[in-house]
């Protein structure tokens, strides 16, 4: 194998590294490297090739995976800080903020629903 192979899988296999530690800070470092070897990878046999498409593969998913990752983290961020202000979901599945000023919630009861038929009858506001 080449000296120019062995560099290009090198930098692959330390941005999957540095990807499952979550280090994304490096990333952009060895995003540089990749590009400056870039048009030497023409010139290399087909089997190196396939064995350096196989590491980028990998790294896709590893960086597909760290997405949506994060895309989870800051939805639940957003739901943590917007608990507060409370929600609900109506029957098509839209958020609505509970601020006050939708429809109040009224419960109504009947009071013989609250009573057995030899006791006198309960009030439930008294309960």
């Amino acid at each position: 194998m080449t000296a120019r192979a062995e560099k290009v899988e090198a930098v692959l296999r330390a941005m999957r590294a540095d990807l499952r530690r979550g280090d994304y800070a490096g990333l952009e470092a060895h995003a540089e490297d990749l590009r400056d070897s870039m048009p030497d990878l023409a010139e290399l046999p087909k089997p190196v090739l396939a064995r350096i498409l196989r590491e980028a593969e990998g790294n896709a998913a590893c960086l597909s995976a760290a997405i949506m990752g994060l895309r989870d983290g800051r939805r639940r961020l957003d739901e943590i800080a917007s608990a507060n202000q409370g929600a609900a979901y109506d029957a098509q599945g839209r958020r609505h903020v509970l601020d006050g000023t939708d429809r109040r919630l009224t419960i109504g009861s009947n009071s013989k629903d609250f009573g057995m038929p030899d006791q006198e009858r309960i009030n439930p506001r008294r309960v």
